[in-house]
């Protein structure tokens, strides 16, 4: 009886019939959708039209829950929302944000099954955002002449639409070209320009500015040329292949008038012969309308070689020159023949010859070998003639005994450097360290001991006492007077705090250095007691006390006064001691650049002050201290020997570039040490002082590489 009952109630449903035998309504669907914000709307290009309306109904009203999507005739504009369901007025809501096109824009709302509402809006342009130029913005112009294409801008806003009745200036900012015509106002197609534009009789870049109002702008420039430029000297030259021509290229420029031109930008290159060109490329005429480019070194190959120079604006000039096949005639020394040192040492020169042809000309490009009798120890003997035809021996370090490194090139006569070598006397060297302020610890007076004690065996003979009175400046050493006699090195050192952990670990100078040599006769070296206590658990102050005990003696310190330093203010620095060079040939031996490299990083005091750590990596005397092993090397002893010391290169730590290699690639806590500023006095036997013009740095942390 239910089952029936149920079905019957089914039934009655599926008829659409009520209870009371009436149909029921059906499913509502839209049948218009109305803008309600207006027929037509107005703006400009790129703003927003807010809070625009349509209702969606039917015959019975407003509708709820029917999707409607926006769209917009300019795809540079767009409705945000860009879908929206209608609320229970029927209603939906989007921002319009208008478009590029100026003129009629409309948007659009479309629901299904419905036919799509439009709002229109009538759109104006916008405000000026852009300058253009419409001319060619960078010219080439003979000096004192005026441009092809007179510049000329349009005016638009940020949809490319163009302004017109917009004022522009025109202007040099530097006021050295004429301008006619420097203010114009934009016609219908936004565009304006000048009447003409000379720039001065000055070569190089002119600037003209079109402005409309304080931020809006274009910018036009011109290079300004001499009218031609000519061979000065230095075409149709030969020399021995691979060897320097007489004369460097050199150029004439000329105005239009056949004037000199001064000032012209010239740029020389080499275009074939695989020549090189030594020093820097780019020269400046002078008064006499002269630039003169570097040295030319010919290629190798006999045969034609040809280079050219370049002003911006003007063909290039050419200039050739022809090598010849040379025929050595003549080996001969070109550094010293007789020498001696200590056995085991690396000498102070480094053995070389000349190879020329029967006119006295230098020969490049032979190969010549190096060889060793009664001992010693070789490096690059191996080596072919420069571009002036010699050859140097890399590293000679003498064996015991009589000794010679002899010459050879094919069969020309050889040439013999002969060298008297005597045995390492003991050492007279005395090292003082006199500590001020609060005592050290025992181990920490023992580590200033063992770094005095190692220095002592590299450092030998006794030098010069010199008398010290209280009427001598020591502020620059800890302001500790002196009335004594020094044999030969005080240091005044001190444990404080400085400036907290982590920060300045050490300060450490010479004050004080000897006429004429310049070597130290009194220094001070000063460490932050937050910081000593970490070094010696980390086992690194004794490192760090050898270290900055160096820079006392003169290592990094003293090189730029006593002349072993070269191009410091560039990003290559290098010591020029050849004793150094020699020792760092040996344990670099891969080393393609300028021996040896000197520190071309951090601040003042490691830059300039320092082997350079990127090199030598975990040698003592670099800007910063490895963990583990940090050997003083011989390039670090040799250097010493190059600043008039009597060294042993035999105390010296074992070095090589593989070592070195190895500590680069590993964990390394770094110590970031450098010179103090200070005021260097030197002083004579007689007692006269005088201030040595100083050079500077301070002992930093830095972090873990």
């Amino acid at each position: 009886m239910r089952i029936s009952t149920r079905l019957a109630i089914v039934a009655l449903a599926a008829t659409g019939a009520a209870c009371g035998g009436e149909p029921s309504p059906g499913p509502r669907t839209p049948s218009r959708i109305t803008p309600v914000s207006g027929a037509v709307l107005t703006g400009t290009v790129g703003t927003s039209l807010p809070g625009i309306r349509f209702v969606v109904s039917d015959a019975q009203g407003p509708l709820r829950g029917v999707r409607v999507t926006f769209g917009v005739s300019d795809d540079r504009g767009f409705a945000s929302p860009s879908e929206a369901t209608s609320d229970s007025s029927g209603t939906v809501t989007t921002n319009w944000t208008l478009g590029g096109t100026v003129g009629g824009q409309t948007l659009t709302a479309t629901a299904a099954n419905v036919s799509p509402a439009t709002v229109s809006a009538q759109v104006a342009i916008g405000p000026l955002t852009t300058l253009s130029p419409t001319t060619t913005a960078n010219q080439f112009v003979i000096i004192g002449g005026t441009v092809t294409s007179p510049p000329a801008i349009r005016a638009t806003d940020a949809f490319g639409n163009a302004i017109a009745g917009q004022a522009i200036t025109f202007a040099d900012p530097t006021g050295r070209s004429t301008i006619v015509g420097t203010t114009a106002t934009t016609g219908a197609d936004g565009r304006a320009g000048i009447t003409s534009w000379t720039v001065g009789a000055a070569p190089g870049a002119y600037t003209l500015v079109a402005t409309a109002g304080p931020t809006i702008m274009a910018g036009f420039s011109a290079f300004a040329h001499p009218a031609v430029i000519q061979v000065a000297e230095g075409n149709n030259q030969e020399a021995n292949a691979g060897t320097l021509l007489d004369l460097a290229p050199a150029v004439h420029a000329l105005g239009p008038q056949n004037e000199p031109v001064a000032g012209a930008v010239v740029t020389f290159a080499i275009t074939g012969g695989g020549g090189r060109l030594l020093g820097a490329t780019t020269a400046l005429t002078g008064a006499d309308g002269i630039a003169r480019g570097p040295q030319w070194v010919l290629g190798t190959t006999p045969g034609a070689n040809t280079a050219t120079a370049l002003v911006n604006g003007l063909p290039l000039l050419q200039f050739s020159a022809t090598g010849i096949a040379a025929v050595p005639t003549e080996l001969a020394a070109s550094a010293p023949t007789a020498l001696s040192g200590l056995e085991g040492n690396y000498g102070t020169v480094r053995p070389a010859v000349r190879l020329t042809d029967a006119d006295g000309k230098p020969v490049a490009g032979r190969p010549v070998t190096f060889a060793s009798t009664g001992g010693g120890v070789l490096v690059g003997a191996n080596v072919t003639t420069d571009f002036n035809g010699e050859a140097r021996l890399a590293s000679w370090r003498y064996g015991t005994g009589p000794q010679t490194v002899t010459a050879t090139v094919a069969d020309l006569p050889p040439v013999v450097f002969a060298a008297a070598t005597t045995p390492v006397p003991t050492s007279g060297y005395s090292i003082t360290v006199r500590f001020l302020g609060s005592s050290p610890t025992p181990g920490q007076r023992a580590a200033f001991e063992r770094a005095a004690a190692r220095w002592s065996t590299i450092l030998l003979g006794d030098v010069e006492d010199l008398l010290f009175t209280p009427d001598d400046d020591m502020s620059s050493c800890g302001g500790q007077p002196l009335d004594e006699t020094i044999d030969d090195l005080l240091i005044f050192a001190r444990i404080q705090r400085i400036d907290g952990p982590g920060g300045i670990l050490g300060q450490a100078r010479p004050c004080y250095v000897r006429e004429p040599s310049l070597h130290s006769i009194v220094g001070y070296m000063e460490f932050d007691a937050d910081d000593v206590t970490t070094l010696e658990a980390a086992g690194n102050f004794d490192n760090v006390v050898l270290h900055e005990m160096g820079h006392v003696i003169g290592i990094g310190s003293l090189w730029s006064y006593q002349g072993l330093a070269a191009d410091l203010a560039t990003g290559d620095p290098y010591f020029t001691g050849p004793s150094a060079q020699m020792a760092f040939a040996a344990a670099h031996t891969s080393y393609a650049g300028r021996a040896v490299p000197i520190e071309n990083t951090g601040g003042v005091g490691t830059r300039g002050g320092h082997w350079r750590e990127g090199i030598l990596a975990n040698e003592l005397m670099t800007g910063f201290l490895n963990s583990g092993a940090n050997p003083l090397s011989a390039i670090t002893t040799a250097s010493l020997r190059d600043q008039g010391y009597l060294i042993s290169d035999a105390a010296a730590d074992a070095f090589s570039l593989a070592a070195a290699l190895r500590a680069l690639s590993a964990p390394a806590f770094m110590l970031h040490t450098a010179i103090e500023p200070v005021v260097l006095r030197s002083k004579s036997r007689t007692g006269v002082s005088r201030i040595v013009p100083r050079r500077d740095g301070p002992v930093r942390n830095r972090p873990n590489r």
